[in-house]
């Protein structure tokens, strides 16, 4: 919501400058993910008791990490955005550093199934801070400067919120972790972290390609379908989930696992199909209604990326399901295949035909990552013996 009243209230350019600095801080953070907030849900899903060292581990390594990645974050504008305002840099760049804890926080109460309690607090400090950019621009000129700043404080709010919560629902005081034990889980995770990041590093790398091989209007045009249309696979986002919890308990039954995978592929294709018809002949008009006409350009944008919606949420599934499984490495093979396959096509593509290509590659690129791990789901299937 956030990101709409920006394209509501800037020029299509300015906004372009906004959605490219965004998609560089979220390229930079995924570096320092490490794969933590997936892992922890995954082994708290499965045992919550042994989790306390974990958490604590996790927080550390995060914590940690942040000079590092401030300084990473600098370098990277210096040479990529080097015209862009310190201060937006410099917000964005806590913002999204914040946005990792609050990631990691989230992923370890989706596991103990705190779900409502989740859902409320993060929406009243989101409706806080809207309610904060909304009267600035009714009563003040609108700044991006202070809107990153009410951002930003709640952020931290809910961050700070987030690990009082996490800390209470562990029922045991902070212990000191050994670096030994740091070094152990960093190593576990290691492969899942890389399927991470080469998973978010296609969802992203586009923007800045974009904004690099055409202009901050392209960019803009991109970014508005790009956002309606992972807009709408937050109607089946919940349902993975919550997916990931049942597929580590089953993880040592295949069978069951098997059920799980084709009672979830359905629910789906089913809701796929329905979100693919409603974006290719309304997306134009949503797009309208709510980033009014000067977005009207990105029409054509959503009309391609309607026909991924399927991909995407079936390859979001075998994701779940593999590292339900624990077979983090497979699902790091394949997205690693897919971004080489998106950046080597976004290089070649879109400095001759643009955000068309690019729309048209992101099509490509989920569908792949789909198959990809489905032939490694199927595999594990035929290995070993059904287990009642």
């Amino acid at each position: 919501m956030l990101f709409l009243i920006f394209a509501r209230f800037y020029p299509v350019d300015d906004y372009g400058i906004i959605i490219s600095s965004f998609a560089l801080s979220n390229i930079v953070i995924l570096f320092f993910d490490f794969g933590l907030p997936i892992y922890l849900q995954k082994t708290i899903a499965q045992d919550a008791k042994a989790s306390t060292d974990l958490v604590y581990a996790s927080v550390k390594i995060i914590f940690y990490s942040f000079p590092v990645y401030i300084l990473i974050s600098f370098i990277s504008f210096l040479i990529i955005y080097p015209f862009f305002s310190p201060l937006l840099v410099i917000e964005i760049v806590l913002i999204i550093f914040l946005s990792n804890f609050i990631n990691l926080f989230s992923k370890i109460l989706f596991a103990k199934n705190k779900f409502k309690e989740l859902f409320y607090v993060q929406n009243i400090i989101r409706f806080a801070i809207l309610l904060c950019v909304f009267l600035e621009t009714l009563l003040l000129d609108f700044q991006i400067e202070f809107s990153l700043g009410f951002y930003l404080i709640g952020n931290l709010i809910l961050t700070l919120y987030l690990l009082v919560f996490v800390i209470k629902s562990l029922q045991t005081k902070y212990r000191s972790i050994p670096f030994k034990s740091v070094i152990k889980i960093l190593k576990i995770s290691f492969p899942l972290a890389l399927a991470v990041l080469f998973n978010f590093l296609y969802d992203k790398i586009d923007i800045v390609l974009i904004s690099k091989f055409t202009n901050f209007y392209e960019t803009s045009y991109y970014s508005v379908g790009y956002g309606l249309y992972k807009s709408a696979t937050l109607v089946f986002a919940f349902l993975l989930i919550v997916g990931l919890n049942k597929a580590s308990n089953l993880s040592s039954n295949k069978t069951a696992l098997k059920i799980l995978f084709n009672k979830y592929a359905s629910l789906l294709i089913f809701i796929s199909i329905i979100l693919n018809l409603i974006l290719f002949f309304g997306g134009g008009t949503i797009i309208s209604i709510i980033y009014t006409d000067k977005f009207a350009a990105s029409d054509f944008v959503i009309k391609i990326l309607s026909f991924a919606v399927l991909g995407i949420s079936l390859n979001n599934l075998t994701g779940v399901i593999l590292n339900g499984i624990g077979d983090f490495k497979g699902n790091m093979y394949v997205t690693l295949i897919g971004l080489v396959i998106n950046v080597l096509l976004n290089l070649i593509f879109i400095p001759q035909y643009g955000i068309a290509a690019a729309a048209v590659i992101t099509l490509i690129t989920e569908y792949f990552i789909f198959f990809g791990g489905y032939y490694l789901l199927n595999k594990h299937w035929r290995e070993a013996p059904a287990q009642a």
